[in-house]
């Protein structure tokens, strides 16, 4: 097929524009994606406003009973909220901080003592939350298999309609 029109005279010759003929291509891998959330920044200070709540109200009680209902409390919320368990062993790491800061500057066995043991809970409460965590999460052959589940009966509800 011609590009140009050459029997016409020069000045009424048509100029035809032909497509390339497509290559086929291969098809692509469908790949799901876990949708990602986005924190803001105002969610990231609640939690840190909660914590030194939390915090304050321990020094204010003093109570061993306190501290642990309050971290208690954050569990159950980071678990419900699916607060990633990152978070929690920031705040466990951030337990250890005041554990070393009271032995510097007020040492007192009692409050050593209620941080170490916050700063074990926060850190028992992270690795259930990364347990959980990790169990939600599907591993590449897992999710392989998942696809070829989805795949075949796709194609069995196709060949038993024919």
């Amino acid at each position: 097929m011609p590009l140009v029109d050459s029997f016409l005279p020069a000045r009424r010759r048509r100029i035809r524009i032909v497509a390339p003929p497509q290559q086929p291509t291969a098809p692509q891998p469908f790949i799901i994606h876990a949708p990602q959330r986005k924190h803001s920044w105002l969610a990231w200070l609640q939690i840190l406003l909660i914590f030194i709540f939390a915090t304050a109200l321990g020094f204010m009680a003093q109570s061993q009973t306190a501290g642990d209902s309050i971290i208690a409390g954050y569990t159950l919320v980071a678990l419900a909220l699916r607060i990633s368990s990152r978070v929690t062993f920031g705040f466990a790491l951030i337990a250890f901080i005041f554990v070393l800061g009271l032995l510097l500057l007020y040492p007192q066995d009692m409050l050593i003592a209620n941080f170490s043991v916050y700063a074990f809970l926060l850190l028992a409460s992270g690795a259930i939350s990364l347990m959980i965590e990790n169990r939600r999460r599907l591993s590449p052959l897992e999710r392989h298999r998942k696809e070829l589940r989805e795949k075949s009966k796709r194609y069995t509800s196709r060949s038993s309609s024919k």
